[in-house]
Parts: structure tokens; sequence; C-alpha cells
């Protein structure tokens, strides 16, 4: 009988130098700032897939239970979360799902020699559609652009990056 496929990591990495988002927290919120912070970086981990949405009310409580926030503090500094790309804003607004862009690309190498890959921002995109949620801290309009998202799932409008398929072509000199 085989394992099944593990969809979560063990790990991520926490980088001594402070961005703007976890700046930003601590300076607002202090130490909780930071622990918020880290909590959900932890617990996005720790979920099948790297991302949770909160739409309903008992997946709101369970995220904030396991966040140790209360629910006001925490919707307020996962608004700031948003807002500085910590995690992506069309679908915070649209849907109430937590997923850090910025999270899947620190994890990649964690599923380097796993028979799965992990799951992409276009995949998590086609899980949710595209709809307004009703409920505590929710703005109805969205500041946030359309989400651009490659073929290759890269999503950002700086991305330089390109994915080509190239083709070889047998050339046969026939005489």
């Amino acid at each position: 009988m085989a394992r099944p496929t593990k969809r979560t990591v063990d790990y991520f990495p926490f980088y001594v130098k402070d961005g703007k988002t976890l700046f930003i927290l601590e300076g607002r919120y202090g130490c909780a700032g930071s622990g918020f912070f880290t909590n959900v970086l932890r617990f996005l981990c720790s979920t099948p897939d790297h991302h949770f949405c909160i739409a309903d009310d008992a997946d709101r409580m369970f995220f904030f239970s396991r966040t140790h926030c209360d629910e006001q503090d925490g919707l307020a500094m996962l608004e700031i979360m948003a807002k500085t790309g910590k995690i992506y804003g069309p679908l915070w607004v649209s849907g109430r799902v937590i997923v850090s862009p910025d999270l899947l690309a620190s994890i990649t190498d964690a599923y380097d020699k796993r028979s799965n890959a992990i799951i992409t921002m276009k995949e998590i995109l086609s899980l949710y559609p595209q709809k307004t949620v009703t409920g505590p801290g929710n703005a109805q309009a969205s500041e946030f652009p359309a989400p651009e998202i490659g073929c290759d799932g890269v999503s950002g409008p700086g991305n330089t990056q390109i994915k080509l398929n190239k083709t070889k072509q047998n050339k046969r000199n026939i005489y």
C-alpha cells in the first residue's frame, strides 16, 4: 500500500530582513502583528495546497483560533497583508481566500523530490470563481486589478518570464 501524497510542508523560510508587510504589522500591532503574520504562514504551510477560505463562519472561527487572534484585529491585519501583496488581494476581496504567492514561491523546493507538484496560483484561482462575499470586514468594491495569470501560473504585470514550448523538426535531405 502506497503512502498518500503529501500536500503540506513542514517548514517555510523566514527571512531576517523585514519586508514592508511585517514592518507595518509590527508598527501597528506590536508583537501581536508579527505573531499573527508568522501564524498565518504556519497555518498555510500546514493546510493542504496552502490556501484557505474563511468565508464560512465555522472556517473563520477555526482560522482565528489557530492563529491566536481575535476576528476584528485579524481581519484588519489580513486587509493590510492584502494591500501590501503578502496575500493575494483579488482572491481575498472576492472570496475571503487566504493564499500567499510569495509563500508558494518560497516552498517550491520542498516539492522537488515529490511525485506531486506544488499547486499554482492558476489552479487556486480556478477553485474560487470571482464572486462578492458579504461578511465582517469585506469591502464590496475591489481596489485590486484583475489578476494577470500566464499559462505557466506565474502572475504579475512586471513578470519577464516566458514559458515557451519548442519543437524540433527532423530535417532529412531526400536525394
